[in-house]
């Protein structure tokens, strides 16, 4: 807002490119401490700074770099916004993904299903997750119809006997956010496949 005051509401379909390059990832995590993280000590003045200057990156920067690094790498496609409702924005990602030779690093999710019965169909090979906000009946025969290869529900959406059924069957079951320690011990042993945490460290202190 500061640098671009004039441009209200600051919907990120109404900048271009050059101008979200001029823009800083990390400096509202910063600014607003939105965890309480910086105020209780656990991100340190060194920290900050680098974050500050942290750039926003495209999604075929932060797929070459995670490529680098061997990651397996979930990329949720969110709906597109005015004014670019109708951008084949799924189509761009297949080919980017196909471009980079990643389609065996890649988990595609989204809460739009459609979209992933979309890139089912122009690349069956990249693997694709349901992404869950409500609660959902037959999360199995959704799972099959969509032909996903994971389950992404809210954590207050799903339990160990649902996970414990799912992983049977085959699909991976990825949870998020899960931040509180009671709740990545509970998933944790209940067998998730992965968990989605705003406090990685958090996370790492619970692992045996």
């Amino acid at each position: 807002r500061q640098r671009f005051p004039d441009r209200a509401p600051w919907t990120v379909t109404t900048l271009t490119l050059a101008e979200i390059k001029q823009l800083e990832a990390g400096s509202f995590f910063v600014e607003t401490d939105p965890f309480g993280t910086i105020a209780a000590g656990i991100i340190d003045a060194p920290t900050q700074a680098t974050l500050r200057r942290e750039p926003v990156p495209t999604l075929a920067e932060a797929l070459v770099y995670t490529r680098a690094h061997h990651w397996r790498v979930n990329v949720e496609i969110k709906k597109t916004p005015p004014p670019l409702e109708s951008f084949p924005v799924v189509e761009k990602i297949i080919k980017l993904i196909e471009h980079l030779n990643m389609p065996e690093l890649v988990l595609l999710s989204s809460f739009e299903h459609h979209y992933l019965q979309t890139a089912k169909a122009l690349n069956p090979h990249i693997a694709t997750a349901a992404l869950i906000k409500r609660p959902t009946a037959d999360p199995l025969t959704l799972l099959q119809q969509l032909q996903c290869q994971a389950y992404h529900p809210h954590y207050k959406l799903v339990n160990a006997t649902q996970i414990k059924a799912l992983r049977q069957a085959g699909f991976e079951v990825n949870v998020w956010t899960v931040n509180r320690p009671e709740d990545i011990a509970y998933f944790t042993e209940a067998g998730v496949s992965g968990l989605f945490t705003d406090f990685p460290q958090t996370f790492l202190r619970h692992q045996p």
